[in-house]
């Protein structure tokens, strides 16, 4: 048995490290070739696997992640009133983070009182130059670069958002957006990937590669309060189907098979 998170790596290979290029293909077919069952993390990935590896349906566990421990129960809070606009996710190609600095660009110079942008993550090759436009105008000051954060912090990093924005290329599953729909943070995602399949009727779908349509999904959300309260109480019960005791006993299942067989 192998688990699979995403195969963004085959169809995109400029998107990964040269590792990842020169390795995984191979060694990817080769394993779930042999596998007897294939874990995934979503549909998406389920149709990758079934479509760009050949593993027939029958062979294909669907195991979702839950919401993250470190989230435990959601408590009643005050937001600060300093929110901000939250990224969350590694500074690589794939994450798609200048589509959103396009849309904050258009953004800043028209609208008064636009809250901050805050990204958070990590930088791999590829990403180092986001890291430079953030801090030179017309963004500097208007975006702050945090670096990556620990899971211990994450929590008070959600809290303080007014919302989330992940915009990626791909994602096998996305769990920032698990994460701030967990949080009652509303979210804007892409239509690539699983992220539609996570957000559901929770979150805002735009194209991953339209800053003008971006641009205006993020200014529907803040300008309009009563919007937003919805999105927060629909990502609250979105969340809530994403359980680990789903997915544990999907993979007991899955265990099951592989002994009867």
């Amino acid at each position: 048995m192998i688990t699979v998170h995403d195969l963004d790596f085959l169809a995109h290979p400029e998107r990964a490290s040269g590792e990842m290029r020169r390795d995984y293909p191979s060694l990817v077919r080769a394993h779930s070739g042999r596998a007897s069952l294939v874990v995934v993390n979503s549909q998406d990935t389920a149709r990758a696997v079934q479509h760009e590896l050949g593993v027939p349906a029958g062979r294909i566990v669907l195991c979702r992640p839950g919401v993250p421990s470190w989230i435990g129960t959601p408590a009643p809070a005050t937001p600060p009133a300093d929110r901000y606009v939250l990224f969350v996710g590694t500074l690589e190609p794939r994450k798609n983070l200048g589509v959103l600095l396009d849309a904050w660009e258009r953004l800043v110079v028209p609208r008064a009182g636009l809250p901050r942008l805050r990204v958070v993550g990590g930088v791999r090759p590829g990403g180092e130059h986001w890291v430079r436009r953030m801090s030179r105008p017309p963004l500097a000051g208007h975006v702050d670069y945090v670096g990556y954060v620990s899971a211990a912090d994450r929590r008070a990093l959600y809290e303080g958002a007014q919302l989330l924005v992940l915009p990626s290329l791909h994602e096998g599953f996305g769990l920032p957006v698990l994460e701030a729909m967990a949080l009652g943070v509303p979210v804007i995602t892409s239509d690539r990937g699983a992220l539609p399949e996570v957000a559901g009727d929770a979150g805002i779908t735009v194209k991953a590669e339209d800053p003008a349509g971006l641009a205006a999904a993020i200014s529907a959300v803040l300008t309009d309060p009563p919007f937003a309260a919805e999105m927060s109480r629909r990502g609250r019960d979105r969340a809530s189907t994403f359980m680990w005791d789903a997915a544990a006993a999907a993979l007991y299942d899955a265990y099951q098979r592989l002994l009867a067989a």
